[in-house]
């Protein structure tokens, strides 16, 4: 209710004050800090999630992989790639896609004055490279 409604900051007061988070709890806070436009702190939340020992799901890693891709972080995307391998999240729909979608945009990495914005990533093509994975 408080993620589809864009209450975020509220949203982290009740799962603050939650003595016992499950797997539904954690994704709720990540997939909602992801649908509003908080790439870090998506990123930071799936972090905290598996440092304190829960197994990210399709949906957690979806949210995730798409932040990475949102604040043109490819390097932490990579990770959380081998993390949903290892998992064996890699072949399911909702992760897949956001893979497709994170390689895709960091082979669309060069800036408009020629620079890449993500190291080692190769300027335009990115349709044609999402499609080629």
């Amino acid at each position: 209710m408080y993620g589809r409604t864009g209450l975020v900051q509220e949203l982290e007061a009740v799962l603050n004050k939650t003595e016992n988070l499950d797997l539904v709890s954690w994704t709720t806070a990540i997939s909602a800090n992801f649908q509003n436009g908080f790439g870090e702190k998506t990123i930071a939340l799936l972090y905290q999630m598996h440092s304190e020992g829960f197994t990210p799901n399709d949906y957690a890693f979806s949210s995730v992989l798409s932040s990475c891709a949102d604040v043109a972080s490819l390097d932490q995307g990579m990770l959380f790639h081998c993390l949903a391998l290892k998992l064996g999240c890699d072949s399911k729909i909702c992760t897949g896609n956001a893979l497709i979608n994170m390689y895709s945009r960091g082979a669309e990495g060069a800036g408009a004055d020629g620079g890449a914005r993500w190291p080692g990533a190769e300027g335009g093509g990115g349709s044609a490279s999402g499609l080629a994975l």
